[in-house]
């Protein structure tokens, strides 16, 4: 495991913190912390980590849809590990951990973990863009510009992930037989098998229901995390803004360009805060608490359940070169 990446991420985390502090004045800061209440950040903090329970829960639900029975405790430290990696390297590199790990430890193939993957990521967005756009129509008085071209980008890239998903299966023989490099066959029959799981997975009527639920209660229990924070300051915000704050947040994160999404889900905090004339003293405070449950504490408790495991011998072992091999075996 390369420590020096870890140690840059804490480096710019610690001047993040200070440029944010400067930014709201380190008095005022002091002066709102001094009088918290900690019995509500304590319920954020179980209210995050039990977030994490219904994550594996949902993961454990798609995986029966295609007939793959995993215990629900290793689901939940699979994706403990897979999230340390997603804090430290960028665009949610921890995913691949998990399917990785899926494959050598219950023998999944890399294809059908990878759509589990897929539907996940794409339920999320739907997800969240739908209660970005719902909220903010109630909540603003005008919509603008950036977010329109954030939401009409978001709805085109879902369209068309939809569209191939429906009509790909017509194509396959053709694009399959464009080339016939022995490489390009392999990856397009894999990338095809693939998304054919995909499509099993989202046929599944009662199981693609109840995760569809599970990912409504998932990402509403951030909006829980931020209402118990926002009271442990002393503040309080209407329920529907809260909604339009953390799925706009939700919505400018999902696909992270700094590890974690560090420094970009601050910046998207403040700019939606802003929107909403709330305080900068109130909004830098709230997602620096924020940050400390979901970021900074879980990287150091994710980060001991990837020691524990013994998955950082693991990491070290591979590279671009063996990861071809594994995925062929």
């Amino acid at each position: 495991m390369n420590y020096k990446r870890l140690f840059f991420l804490i480096i710019f985390g610690a001047i993040l913190i200070t440029v944010l502090l400067n930014f709201v004045g380190i008095s005022k800061f002091l002066n709102i912390i001094s009088d918290i209440k900690p019995q509500f950040l304590f319920m954020a903090f179980i209210i995050f980590y039990f977030s994490f329970i219904l994550r594996a829960l949902r993961w454990k639900v798609i995986l029966n849809s295609l007939k793959i029975k995993i215990n629900l405790r290793y689901l939940f430290l699979n994706l403990l590990s897979g999230r340390f990696i997603s804090l430290i390297v960028p665009a949610r590199g921890g995913d691949l951990l998990r399917i990785y790990l899926l494959k050598k430890d219950k023998g999944v193939l890399l294809k059908k973990g990878l759509s589990t993957i897929m539907v996940e990521r794409f339920l999320d967005l739907s997800v969240i863009l739908f209660f970005s756009i719902s909220s903010s129509i109630f909540v603003l008085t005008k919509i603008t510009d950036w977010m329109n071209t954030l939401f009409f980008i978001t709805i085109i890239i879902l369209l068309f992930v939809f569209l191939f998903l429906v009509f790909s299966k017509r194509f396959e023989r053709k694009i399959t037989s464009l080339f016939r490099w022995e490489f390009y066959r392999t990856a397009v029959t894999f990338f095809f098998q693939m998304m054919g799981h995909t499509r099993l997975i989202m046929k599944d009527k009662f199981h693609f229901s109840l995760f569809l639920l599970i990912s409504i209660f998932i990402w509403f229990s951030d909006v829980l995390l931020f209402y118990f924070i926002i009271l442990s300051i002393n503040y309080s915000v209407p329920f529907q803004y809260l909604i339009f704050i953390v799925f706009m947040i939700d919505l400018i994160s999902s696909v992270p360009i700094t590890p974690g999404a560090l420094g970009q889900t601050e910046l998207a905090a403040i700019t939606v805060f802003s929107f909403l004339h709330i305080p900068k003293e109130i909004s830098v405070t709230t997602i620096l608490l924020v940050q400390f449950v979901v970021y900074w504490t879980f990287l150091l408790i994710s980060g001991l359940t990837f020691y524990y495991l013994g998955l950082s011998k693991l990491i070290d072992k591979v590279n671009i070169k063996n990861i071809g091999r594994f995925i062929n075996k």
